[in-house]
């Protein structure tokens, strides 16, 4: 008996932690963001460090980080969303009415396992 207390005192324990640890959609988009800007190439803390250049080289890699920068947070914020079921949740990605799971979150963490260059191929995004 004392030993059925105990698991379910542990899985109880468990499931709180899960629970309260769950990641939110802001999590999950920064994620996506994440390997979208791996696979750009692009460092997004670049942008500052290009402002203080001062010729046309700076100004061009400056305009293009920008541009990367803006489109990967507009396509955060319209194609991913969070499908929750308490004790974990999952990252959707949506786009032109075609739906796809690309990674779990759990325990404050967000992992990916979908390669996103190869979703967005079959989603038709480019």
């Amino acid at each position: 008996m004392i030993k059925r207390n105990r698991y379910v005192f542990f899985i109880s324990l468990l499931a709180t932690a899960l629970i309260l640890s769950n990641p939110g959609i802001d999590s999950h988009r920064e994620a996506v963001a994440a390997a979208l800007y791996k696979k750009e190439n692009v460092n997004p803390n670049e942008l500052k460090s290009l402002q203080s250049m001062s010729n046309w080289m700076g100004a061009g890699m400056l305009l293009n980080t920008y541009f990367i920068n803006e489109n990967i947070k507009q396509v955060c914020d319209t194609c991913v969303s969070k499908t929750n079921f308490g004790l974990f949740s999952l990252t959707q990605f949506s786009y032109k009415g075609q739906h796809a799971t690309i990674g779990v979150g759990a325990l404050g963490k967000v992992i990916l396992w979908e390669d996103l260059e190869d979703k967005e191929l079959r989603l038709g995004f480019e």
